[in-house]
């Protein structure tokens, strides 16, 4: 009974036993603070490196360099992640810490997210599964992470795309190609949020030249207009009244519109060489195109109806509704209507982006019944509106000859600030020293330039493709080649701090414009070459990523 009750009142052995229960805890409050403490470092090294292997990703894909343009889009991006890993793995110093390590990166053109998951072996935690007679709660813990790389503008950015729509465009599906490389452009580049820093986007397609539209009269003055009829007697030497006609004898005039004596709206193209002019009157003669456009017959009206009312004369020169010029054939007479079409500039402005309201461009004329040379998408100025983009891009057509250095010109007039009463609100160009706006432009052909201009007509030192000589005229275009104009331009555009790039889609047996691409581009660096749709459509999202700046967006 005495050594009972002594057994009773001994407490050492409580101290033995509370120690043994309070031990487990102990272990997992002080083991967890060391191994969650590691694992903090180890997360933040793997947060670091996946950031820093997405960036140098970001920025390889954007060089677009001869190492990954002749590769499939499943070989560029399996290209792309190997370097991520391979980067990443000479970036993380916990590798060998890190069991079951697996990095992967989700790659399109807005964004990079590069992934890791793993486990880390934990040092005192794991003490705790032992003293819990086999459990491995805390043997490991898992260790995972993603972040995203945003392909994004961290300035005001403006760009003109330059798109080739001429007719070889409507051949092998590559204006749906383009259509598709454009608008990931304008995909890439536009971002959704506009607020600190704005993105836009100019579409310049050209053909035989610019379609300007509502913009021609500005650009390119306006024409003259015609004189009003008041009355057409019937004789054997016709006499038109017209008063304050203006016109003097040898002037050609078209004559339309007239009710009554129709007879006079339908002969040949209604051309007719003036004659006996005083101020109010003149008599006419038909026009003998064969051997010289003023030794025609007179015009007989004796018997023709009689003149009611109406009609108008046009005269026929360069500035006026229509041109009648001598083709380059030599013997061929030809009458072409003014469009909303543009050509180069020439003088001493020819290289320069002086305003249209201090020098003139070029006017273009073309057939009355197909006006090739003028293409049907009208240039679009800078805009952030992805849907009117995209619709301007939807419109595009091809058609006609390749008139390059137009576009070329209206690429840099779009992104100037001298353009700004010509596109002006929001599509009005940022000043040249403005050092937060970036200004580019993306030149794309599918071949040779080789239309140039001579008094609104492609000029008879044209080269193959530009159209038949019944439809040039019979003088040289005051520039020169549409090749040689096109480096001037881009060189004057470089020397204003604008950006070139160059596309050329399918033009590896074309030397003439596989070398006006490289001599374009501001740099080798900025010079691109497609083979096909798919390469387009890289080529023209890696260049949107060089123009935008990238950062870690989570």
């Amino acid at each position: 009974m005495i050594r009972t009750s002594s057994f009773k009142r001994s407490e050492d052995g409580n101290i033995a036993m509370l120690f043994g229960l309070t031990l487990p805890l102990f272990l997992l409050f002080a083991g967890g603070a060391v191994d969650f403490s590691r694992h903090n470092a180890v997360r933040a090294d793997l947060i670091e490196s996946l950031d820093a292997a997405g960036l140098a990703i970001a920025q390889l894909d954007a060089a677009n360099g001869p190492e990954i343009r002749s590769l499939t889009e499943a070989e560029r991006t399996e290209y792309l992640k190997d370097f991520g890993r391979d980067f990443f793995d000479e970036n993380f110093s916990h590798d060998g810490i890190v069991e079951d390590l697996e990095v992967d990166f989700d790659i399109d053109n807005l964004t990079i997210t590069p992934r890791a998951s793993g486990r880390l072996k934990t040092l005192l935690l794991g003490v705790a599964d032992r003293v819990f007679q086999g459990s491995s709660a805390f043997t490991y813990i898992s260790i995972d992470s993603d972040t995203q790389i945003t392909r994004a503008a961290s300035g005001d950015t403006e760009v003109a795309l330059i798109l080739d729509t001429t007719g070889s465009m409507a051949s092998d599906n590559r204006i749906e190609d383009l259509k598709a490389a454009a608008k990931e452009f304008v995909d890439v580049l536009i971002r959704e949020d506009q607020t600190d820093f704005y993105s836009k986007v100019a579409i310049v397609p050209y053909g035989g030249s610019v379609k300007v539209g509502s913009h021609a009269l500005a650009a390119r003055g306006p024409i003259a207009a015609p004189k009003s009829i008041t009355a057409i007697n019937k004789n054997s030497r016709v006499t038109i009244t017209a008063p304050d006609h203006g016109f003097t004898d040898g002037a050609f005039v078209r004559i339309s519109g007239v009710n009554g004596m129709t007879q006079v709206n339908n002969t040949g193209e209604n051309v007719y060489v003036v004659r006996n002019a005083t101020a109010n009157t003149f008599q006419i003669r038909h026009v003998n195109e064969s051997s010289g456009a003023s030794t025609g017959s007179w015009v007989d009206s004796s018997g023709w109806s009689t003149y009611t009312n109406g009609g108008s004369i046009y005269c026929t020169t360069p500035g006026c509704q229509y041109n009648f010029f001598l083709s380059d054939s030599g013997d061929d007479w030809r009458l072409f209507q003014i469009t909303d079409c543009v050509s180069e500039r020439t003088g001493v402005d020819a290289y320069t982006d002086q305003s249209v309201a201090a020098s003139k461009v070029g006017r273009v004329y073309a057939r009355l019944d197909n006006p090739y040379v003028c293409p049907p998408s009208e240039v679009a100025g800078l805009t952030s509106d992805k849907e009117d983009l995209n619709d301007t891009i939807d419109d595009l057509a091809a058609n006609g000859n390749t008139g390059g250095h137009i576009g070329i010109a209206w690429g840099w007039y779009t992104v100037s600030p001298n353009f700004s009463d010509l596109f002006p609100g929001d599509s009005a160009p940022a000043a040249y020293d403005n050092d937060e706006v970036a200004k580019s432009v993306v030149i794309m052909t599918d071949g040779e330039y080789n239309s140039s201009y001579c008094n609104g007509v492609v000029s008879q030192t044209s080269t193959s493709g530009s159209g038949g000589s019944s439809d040039k005229i019979n003088c040289d275009a005051p520039n020169g080649h549409s090749y040689d104009q096109a480096l001037a331009l881009c060189d004057a555009m470089k020397d204003q701090g604008i950006v070139v790039y160059t596309v050329g889609f399918k033009i590896v047996d074309s030397v003439n414009a596989r070398n006006m691409m490289r001599q374009c581009a501001t740099s080798p660096a900025h010079e691109y070459l497609a083979e096909d749709g798919a390469a387009l459509k890289r080529h023209f999202a890696a260049i949107a990523q060089a123009i935008s700046q990238l950062h870690v967006s989570r």
